[in-house]
């Protein structure tokens, strides 16, 4: 059996697929099988990826009508052979080692998570580690996920801890993921990955944490949020943080960090919501989107939020303001 399939969702990415391809095809761990899946592009990204599986035994292609990134991942899965999955962007690229510390410290113990840290790239060319503080780099951690739930709280109640978020810094055992029926929800497209990796997580017994970066991720634009607008997205911030709750918060041990994390965490969703709703891409007026808002800082779940939440960084009388319940008479009075 192959040792790990690598899954790349690939949509109009001429312009840098040469790069992930090669760095993935260049990394020191050569036991794995690499599935593109051509999610309807139009440009030249089927040809390149067709060009590279000439090239190399390695690189299996598929070509699918568009469907979105959820729908290419399941392809993907659905076509994977190797004992171990992982996830790729193909916008991003890889270090080296990317394969070979995951699968080191994965064999032996299907039923776990394994996750690394990440480079964040901005658009100015910056570069800044995203890794697990509490250990030291390099360091290798083996945890039951009852010590990673309160791993998570822990770390949460300081700054939040992002990477549990993405599928590009795992290695999932696709045991696991076959035989609970795992995959991506292609009817929720913001934090996705997140509730997929929450839902492999609910059927492990540990987490393996490899403190050191193995993957370059180019951060989005800031603003990418208000540039694109989701009507939906209250409810995608919804089944995201009922799946946290459930799956991690609600086994922690410190239930008044927990708590305090769950409230912090539905507090920031709604400001998001709400800067979504006054995105310029939504056709509602200024007054449909003023009662929408006053409607979501009315809604039960964010008053227990607004109660427990930690809100250092917003503005005191804009917090005070919220407990009115009147986003109206709140942006007219911070005005």
């Amino acid at each position: 059996m192959l040792s790990i399939s690598i899954i790349v969702p690939v949509y109009n990415a001429q312009n840098y697929l040469h790069k992930c391809l090669d760095s993935l095809l260049s990394q020191t761990f050569e036991d794995f099988e690499l599935i593109l899946v051509n999610d309807g592009s139009k440009d030249n990204s089927g040809q390149i990826c067709d060009e590279y599986a000439a090239r190399d035994s390695r690189v299996k292609v598929i070509h699918k009508e568009n469907g979105g990134v959820s729908s290419a991942r399941n392809a993907g899965l659905d076509h994977a052979q190797g004992k171990y999955i992982m996830f790729c962007d193909s916008d991003d690229y890889i270090y080296p080692d990317f394969c070979k510390p995951l699968y080191t410290l994965a064999e032996g113990d299907e039923n776990c998570l394994v996750l690394a840290g990440i480079t964040e790239i901005r658009d100015d060319g910056s570069k800044k580690d995203n890794l697990c503080p509490k250990y030291g780099e390099g360091e290798s951690v083996n945890l039951s996920k009852q010590e990673f739930c309160d791993l998570y709280v822990e770390l949460n109640l300081k700054a939040p801890f992002t990477l549990m978020n993405m599928p590009y810094n795992k290695l999932f055992s696709r045991k696991v993921i076959e035989d609970n029926h795992i995959r991506y929800n292609t009817k929720i497209h913001y934090n996705e990955d997140f509730i997929f990796n929450l839902d492999y997580l609910e059927k492990v017994d540990c987490v393996k944490i490899y403190n050191k970066s193995i993957y370059n991720y180019y951060l989005d634009a800031p603003g990418s949020l208000c540039k694109r607008y989701f009507d939906d997205i209250i409810e995608m911030f919804h089944a995201k943080e009922d799946r946290v709750k459930s799956v991690v918060l609600d086994n922690s041990t410190d239930r008044e960090g927990a708590h305090r994390v769950w409230c912090t965490m539905v507090f920031g969703d709604t400001h998001r919501a709400i800067n979504n709703t006054f995105s310029k891409a939504n056709p509602a007026s200024d007054k449909e989107k003023t009662r929408y808002c006053t409607a979501l800082i009315r809604d039960e779940r964010f008053k227990v939020a607004l109660k427990g939440a930690d809100t250092k960084g917003y503005n005191k009388m804009h917090v005070r303001l919220l407990h009115l319940g009147n986003y109206g008479l709140l942006r007219f009075l911070e005005k």
